[in-house]
């Protein structure tokens, strides 16, 4: 006889990266000034980083935009008409920074950091796992999940007083969880080091894996 079994297998760890999503912003009537005073910015934030023995490499682009940006202006004679004319111009760059997190000082001296600018960026923190790790807990997920539906075929095989099992087939299912801790941090733009966050304790990154195997009992 064959019999289809489906089993799932989880695993948990520890974030060890944090990553900032930056938002730099600049407004000027000049669209030549903007992509200057643009550029200033990410370079004054890529000299803070240096300081810090960060590779201005790990910061990654992932928008840059300029928009220009229209007032409304309204004539109220005898009828009342709305007419839209040119403000300024708004440049919008996001920005990844991904980092190594073994403790809160590692986020605590980028918050300092970025404190200290003269036009500083809104930023949110997220914790996550680096790629080897992803593969390791993927392999683990995977590794439980065939052992508990191994687990299970021997009881039906002792249930239904077979001598012999064999798997067939599995499949495995593409349901490996999301890498990052449900932990995200919005934070002050003026945020200093001296403002304690040592009582921030990410939550755990839990990953599960589903699979069906086919077993043959003889």
């Amino acid at each position: 006889m064959n019999a289809k079994i489906t089993a799932s297998g989880g695993i948990s760890c520890k974030p060890n990266q944090v990553t900032f999503l930056l938002t730099f912003k600049q407004e000027s009537k000049d669209s030549e000034e903007i992509i200057k005073k643009g550029s200033e910015q990410i370079l004054e934030f890529q000299n803070l980083l240096k300081q810090l023995e960060i590779d201005k490499q790990d910061l990654k682009t992932t928008r840059y935009e300029i928009i220009p940006v229209k007032k409304t202006i309204e004539d109220k004679n005898d009828i009342i008409e709305v007419s839209y004319v040119f403000s300024h111009y708004e440049l919008i760059q996001t920005n990844e920074l991904t980092i190594n997190y073994s403790s809160i000082e590692n986020i605590l001296n980028i918050i300092d950091a970025i404190s200290k600018m003269e036009n500083p960026p809104t930023y949110t923190i997220k914790f996550g796992v680096n790629r080897e790790t992803r593969n390791k807990l993927e392999e683990e997920a995977l590794a439980n999940a065939i052992k508990l539906a191994e687990e299970k075929a021997e009881f039906i095989k002792n249930t239904m007083s077979k001598s012999n099992k064999t798997c067939l087939s599995i499949e495995v299912h593409n349901n490996f969880q999301d890498f990052d801790a449900d932990t995200n941090l919005g934070v002050s733009t003026y945020l200093r080091a001296g403002n304690s966050l040592d009582t921030i304790n990410p939550e755990d990154i839990n990953i599960e894996v589903s699979i069906t195997s086919e077993w043959k009992f003889e």
